[in-house]
């Protein structure tokens, strides 16, 4: 296990992850080498015992075999589950090698079996590998989540490519040893037989994942045609499969040719050719699976699945015209024909096939059935009809001129593939819909369980006379008529109102004045104009930053592209800020001090809120609803829901902002994400000191006041700093000021202030939040002066409530209480 283990050291894994990781990966490389070595002997012996042109019939054969063999291991993953049908199929690998080998011994030298028995051998090698990468990836899905299938599918097939690496390189030395490729056989019916131990300590490790219950489970009763033709995305994932079997063919083929015509025209030896070839292609395939997690993640399933075919069509766009432009030179054509097998065979590997997987994580409990009836029988199917149209092919047309049948397979190609493209590109579409749908369907039922519960709509006003109730309920009725009340302002027109109402809002910095402007356009109706919101923006703290997009977004009509690229700056800055709020909450998270943490809790929750509103600006406003709720829901269990709805999220935004976006709201603890996060922002762990402070003196618009009370309650415990604690002291906004001088007592009081007093008994009777009631306490609530708080130019204050506490007279704005009722029970 030391190999693995050091290979494991050398990739990014979580602590959950290392062992299972391992453990597949030392699979994967035991699996390998016994494919590698299979694969060495029954195809020496079949180039030795036919010719090039009866591949097709090979291909055929093997598809057929193929066909039947999947069939019994579906039978037997549904009756059996997961490990004991792979089990057994490994045990038949190991049987079939040791059968195929006394055949080619016994009669391998008698020239009427000999063809037959190659095309014996040949039909087991593909099918077997078939079984053993479904075996292995329905462990992978049992095992690993969304996002840890982007990472680490890849990775973990690295053990199948330094297999591969290996059985390539002794299997000569072997054969020479031995005395012949036949050995290689038996040889690899050994090499199976370790696969045991890691699969049966990956069962024993991870019992209630791979417990063959899941894998019988299912809704579905037949996988036939009907079946794919009533939903698109099956039918298109299905035939994205019938393309890459048929590339694997097509490439195989004119490669196989292009070899023998390579070594006639250069004096190369052929065993020359391929062992130089495919070192190149093992060293390739192993370079990127080290960045397929990096691609998967970064470009997305857009990328990813249409990269191989649009990089084929390119190869054999330029091989055809190449052929065709340089007869005398066959060169071109076949550095073409070689860089369209090396790309087949290495973006295959690391991309194409994760790729894929990835798309089958959104058939839901039938996500095994599914894919081992389009990545096993299906593609057998594919494989018999593409041997049937290579025998097409190779009949219509000549191979006298071996240049000119390259030059015609490779146009051919090159419609094969470019309908493969468009077909990949359909299938990206109706994958966006189906994580759509499938995250629709979670948000219905989640609000169809809370049905049964109705909400309580609290009495915000008590049915008391007295003149709290009485000024209460004239000031709501006063905030239903705000449209009327603001046009009541002398002005003649519509620009003239949004004039003036600029001019206050910068005038009053007053809290509730500027909530009541940004209120005004909602309850008129009208659109919030960008320039007065980008004005507005500017200079409001966050909770009325929140206000401004939410009614911007409600009556905006869709932005032209220069506005976008606003939109796009301010998602980029408060990604930013959701990142320093993250890691405060996490260089926090051990102060034991709950208002600190619900608040900090509380903070990050709204700048995702803001961030998401930004979003419905430049995007599907329904599609970012459904992502948002997914995302904000407080249900940390249901892992599988978030990472589905970070996909949608990854396959709807730009890429300069995915990029951010993966690693925020991967549901994982913040120390695994920060080396990524780190990337975009310039975060480091810090002391609970540290982290305090800086949201003290952070920018009072990006962290509300109630949170800086909290922090600054928490920092002074800690640092007893009394130079900060004295700045707090003559600070403009109360509740810091009263904070602080609370702290400076030597001895704690623990009675409380008559607005303190106050306070409480509006938060028991209005149900306000601490937030809320901090702003009544800084800017609602006054000792015996005046509030500069005013409806209009023309009139007093007239919701003003006197309000006697032992004596101490306050006033309490009414009219700032109401506009805190109505945000409560609008839901804002």
């Amino acid at each position: 296990m030391s190999l693995t283990s050091r290979f494991s050291g050398m990739v990014k894994l979580r602590a959950e992850e290392r062992r299972s990781f391992r453990l597949l990966f030392l699979l994967s490389l035991i699996t390998g080498v016994a494919l590698s070595f299979y694969f060495v002997a029954v195809n020496t012996f079949l180039i030795q015992n036919t010719s090039v042109s009866n591949l097709p019939y090979a291909y055929i054969i093997s598809g057929i075999g193929g066909v039947l063999l999947i069939r019994i291991y579906q039978a037997r993953q549904r009756k059996a589950g997961i490990i004991r049908s792979y089990l057994e199929f490994l045990f038949a690998f190991s049987v079939v090698s040791i059968i195929v080998f006394i055949a080619y011994v016994r009669l391998g030298t008698d020239p009427s079996y000999a063809v037959y028995l190659a095309y014996f051998g040949f039909l087991f090698n593909m099918p077997f590998t078939i079984v053993f990468a479904l075996s292995f990836s329905a462990i992978c899905a049992c095992l690993y989540n969304l996002s840890q299938s982007k990472r680490l599918l890849a990775l973990i097939g690295t053990g199948e490519i330094v297999a591969s690496i290996i059985g390539y390189l002794f299997a000569p030395v072997l054969s020479k040893l031995l005395g012949s490729p036949d050995y290689l056989l038996p040889a690899a019916a050994l090499c199976i037989l370790p696969a045991f131990f890691p699969i049966y300590k990956l069962f024993g490790e991870n019992r209630a994942k791979l417990n063959h219950q899941p894998a019988i489970k299912t809704t579905l009763k037949k996988l036939n045609l009907a079946f794919f033709l009533s939903e698109r995305f099956y039918l298109l994932i299905a035939g994205v499969s019938v393309f890459s079997v048929a590339a694997i063919y097509f490439v195989d083929y004119t490669y196989l040719i292009s070899v023998r015509f390579m070594a006639s025209y250069t004096g190369i030896e052929i065993a020359a050719i391929v062992g130089v070839f495919f070192s190149c292609v093992k060293i390739g395939e192993l370079i990127f699976s080290f960045l397929s997690g990096h691609i998967l993640s970064a470009k997305g399933a857009r990328f990813s699945v249409l990269l191989l075919p649009l990089l084929l069509v390119g190869c054999f766009i330029f091989a055809s015209v190449g052929g065709a432009a340089f007869q005398t030179n066959p060169v071109f054509i076949l550095c073409f024909i070689f860089l369209a097998k090396f790309v087949e065979r290495v973006i295959r590997k690391a991309i194409s096939t994760p790729a894929i997987k990835v798309l089958y994580q959104v058939t839901g409990p039938d996500r095994l059935r599914i894919e081992a009836t389009i990545e096993g029988l299906l593609n057998q199917v594919a494989t018999v009809l593409s041997g049937g149209l290579l025998l097409v092919v190779s009949a219509l047309i000549s191979r006298d001129d071996t240049q000119y049948f390259l030059t015609v397979v490779s146009a051919i190609c090159f419609v094969i593939f470019l309908l493969w493209s468009l077909v990949s590109l359909k299938l990206y579409e109706n994958y966006k819909k189906k994580i759509w749908s499938y995250l629709t369907e979670i948000r219905s039922f989640t609000a169809s369980e809370n049905d049964g519960a109705p909400i309580a709509k609290p009495s915000y006003v008590n049915t008391d006379t007295d003149l709290l109730s009485s000024t209460l309920e004239r000031a709501l009725r006063a905030r239903a008529d705000a449209p009327a009340a603001f046009h009541s302002i002398s002005v003649n027109d519509d620009a003239e109102l949004t004039s003036k109402l600029s001019s206050t809002y910068y005038s009053n910095p007053n809290f509730f004045y500027r909530l009541t402007v940004i209120r005004f356009f909602q309850t008129a109706k009208k659109p919030l104009p960008l320039t007065l919101f980008k004005e507005f923006w500017e200079i409001s703290d966050l909770t009325l930053k929140y206000e401004l997009i939410h009614t911007f977004n409600t009556f905006a009509e869709k932005p032209t592209e220069s506005d976008c690229f606003y939109f796009e700056e301010l998602c980029q800055q408060f990604s930013d800020e959701l990142i320093y709020a993250m890691s405060a909450q996490n260089d926090l998270q051990f102060i034991e001090d709950p208002g600190l943490q619900f608040h900090l809790k509380e903070h990050t929750q709204l700048l995702i809120k803001v961030l998401f509103e930004l979003l419905s600006v430049l995007y599907e406003p329904k599609a970012i609803k459904v992502i948002y709720d997914i995302i904000a829901s407080e249900d940390q269990d249901d892992i599988e829901s978030k990472l589905f709805a970070i996909e949608l999220l990854d396959n709807t935004v730009e890429e300069v902002l995915k990029d951010k976006f993966t690693p925020i709201f991967e549901p994982a603890p913040f120390d695994q994400k920060i080396g990524n996060l780190q990337k975009f922002v310039s975060v480091e762990p810090m002391s609970a000191q540290g982290a305090l402070k800086n949201l003290l003196l952070k920018d009072f618009k990006m962290v509300n006041h109630h949170l800086k009370e909290c922090c600054l309650n928490c920092y002074y415990q800690l640092s007893k700093d009394q130079q900060l604690l004295n700045a707090f002291k003559v600070s403009k906004i109360k509740n810091l000021q009263a904070m602080a001088e609370k702290l400076s007592k030597k001895e704690f009081e623990p009675t409380l202030s008559t607005q303190e007093t106050l306070l409480k008994e509006i938060e028991n009777r209005f149900l306000l939040s601490k937030v809320q009631l901090t702003y009544l306490f800084n800017e609602g609530i006054v000792t015996n002066e005046g509030s500069s708080y005013k409806v209009n130019r023309k009139s007093a204050h007239p919701y003003f409530v006197p309000i006697d506490i032992n004596g101490s007279a306050l006033l309490l704005d009414a009219y700032a209480l109401a506009l805190l009722v109505e945000l409560n029970y609008s839901g804002a």
